[in-house]
């Protein structure tokens, strides 16, 4: 057996990316390319009680001969491998391992589960399986907690042992310390397995590391084609291998992995992206789950200091376990901590009431209507308010700006601090207005705090005779069809861009009981429904 070996967990950790929705054929397609690649043992997903008994297109499975239906050939498969989380599977539905099964049952725990799992360990043991034992944040155990574990560990002597660096938080000299204190504690013939993200852009440079250590003990070493996994997604199959093959005499084929990136991978990342952000790096430095910053980096309303201060709030009982509505707490109490009183309703009442609204957008529809805009302009009812933005042709004809995101706010002139309508959320004692932050979010998650639509939804406070849009044209995946202007477009996958455009079309449908709306062009991307 080689002393460093590689096991592939695309098809689980990936598939956080998707929902494991892989499909059959793709599914197939990459087990097919890390077989030809000669990966040393390859993970197919995750035996879980909530998967569908009935389902072959994804990785999540109710049981083993799930498993052997869904991947032909499986006896072609040397190290087949699956994932438990402890407490969501019921291990007595597991089937006895035959030889056309698994190799292997990855055996995944928190650590105030580490004293309930050793039952759990044998009887995966007696069904003939290999045990992974998999201590999920590694890091948050102290030293002697850890030799503590690893004592348990060598009583129930699992065919491999873990670090996993869950958070991707995991920096050089707590790995080293922690490969000393488990290769020095744990049983020599039980071999040593390295789990890593990449938040902190460290999983290669660890990975390299670990297989530095100079020890005679058996190492596996876990990583995914393209780097796919949730967040800032895992070390990169196709990069590590070649690092073996050039220092370690390995004998892997790099050609069918970049098949599986073109042909497969490819598709799912220009929908649903994963990678190394801003938000995810603070996420590992605070050790904390990343789909925290993912739920605040979505809003794209905050900038990189309101993330951290948000995250800095998370309490330790939080961190490990990723809760949306206690992240929306948290969130709602900063915003509330800025909030400022105000008796701005009651004065814009006496401004917008019988009044007609031009609410102007930041699409490119405003640059293809300008003579009715002007028109429109030139009448003495209406009232001009531009959303999030100048443009610059109009700036003497505005006459308030309304802004909630902060990221705009930072690109505001300071000279046109005099006509702002700001939320609460925004610190800027030169605004003419300001409204609360918390009172104009929507019930629609994915544009609760969009600009436009909290803008409609503040006027639906006033009564106001007419509100004319332009500019309010939804979301393209195409960036550059999405802004009249290059410094505001930001990057969408598929998936993001449908669930804007949905939440938008529903609360304008809902907008338009209550007041009177009227588009000047036809909202390019969100006509369906309206």
């Amino acid at each position: 057996m080689k002393r460093i070996q590689v096991l592939d967990c695309t098809l689980r950790d990936g598939g956080y990316v998707n929902s494991w929705n892989f499909g059959r054929d793709k599914i197939q397609y990459i087990i097919d390319g890390l077989m030809a690649a000669n990966i040393d043992y390859i993970e197919c997903g995750y035996l879980t009680n909530s998967a569908s008994e009935t389902a072959y297109d994804t990785t999540l499975f109710k049981e083993e001969q799930q498993i052997t239906d869904t991947i032909r050939d499986i006896h072609r498969i040397k190290n087949l491998v699956a994932m438990v989380d402890f407490g969501k599977y019921d291990i007595s539905a597991l089937a006895e391992r035959s030889a056309d099964s698994l190799f292997g049952i990855r055996l995944a725990f928190h650590k105030h589960d580490s004293d309930k799992i050793e039952d759990v360990c044998y009887q995966i043991k007696k069904k003939g399986y290999h045990l992974f034992m998999q201590p999920m944040l590694t890091m948050n155990y102290a030293d002697e907690e850890l030799v503590e574990l690893i004592h348990s560990v060598n009583r129930i002597h699992p065919y491999a042992f873990y670090i996993v660096d869950s958070f991707g938080s995991l920096k050089e000299n707590d790995l080293q310390r922690m490969l000393y204190v488990v290769d020095h504690n744990l049983e020599d013939d039980i071999i040593l397995g390295f789990h890593s993200h990449n938040n902190l852009q460290l999983a290669y440079s660890n990975a390299q590391l670990v297989t530095q250590l100079q020890t005679n003990r058996q190492i596996i070493i876990d990583s995914s084609i393209f780097g796919m996994g949730r967040g800032a997604g895992n070390l990169n199959t196709e990069l590590f291998v070649e690092y073996l093959n050039d220092y370690y005499f390995g004998t892997y084929n790099i050609k069918p992995l970049l098949r599986v990136m073109d042909d497969t991978l490819n598709g799912i990342y220009n929908e649903k992206y994963w990678g190394y952000s801003l938000a995810y790096y603070i996420s590992a430095v605070y050790n904390c789950h990343p789909n925290y910053a993912s739920y605040l980096s979505e809003k794209n309303s905050l900038l990189s200091d309101d993330i951290e201060s948000i995250i800095s709030k998370i309490d330790s009982m939080h961190k490990e376990h990723y809760s949306e509505k206690y992240i929306e707490q948290v969130y709602l109490s900063y915003l509330s901590e800025q909030k400022e009183k105000s008796d701005a309703m009651a004065v814009l009442g006496g401004i917008f009431n019988e009044k007609d609204i031009l609410m102007i957008g930041p699409g490119k529809s405003v640059l293809e209507h300008q003579e009715r805009l002007l028109q429109l302009i030139s009448m003495e009812k209406v009232i001009v308010v531009s959303i999030n933005c100048i443009h610059e042709w109009l700036r003497d004809q505005i006459d308030y700006i309304f802004v909630s995101n902060k990221r705009r706010f930072e690109r505001m002139p300071t000279d046109l601090y005099g006509k702002l309508i700001i939320t609460t959320n925004i610190k800027c004692p030169e605004a003419l207005y300001k409204v609360p932050y918390e009172n104009l979010l929507n019930d629609q998650e994915d544009v609760e705090d969009n600009s436009g639509m909290m803008f409609l939804k503040l006027l639906t406070s006033f009564s106001v005779d007419k509100v004319y849009i332009v500019g309010l044209d939804g979301f393209s995946y195409d960036m550059d069809e999405n802004y009249y202007t290059e410094d505001m477009k930001f990057s969408l996958n598929r998936n993001r861009m449908k669930n804007l455009n949905d939440g938008m079309r529903k609360l304008i449908g809902d907008f338009q009981k209550i007041i009177d709306i009227e588009f000047l062009n036809s909202p390019r991307f969100l006509t369906e429904g309206l």
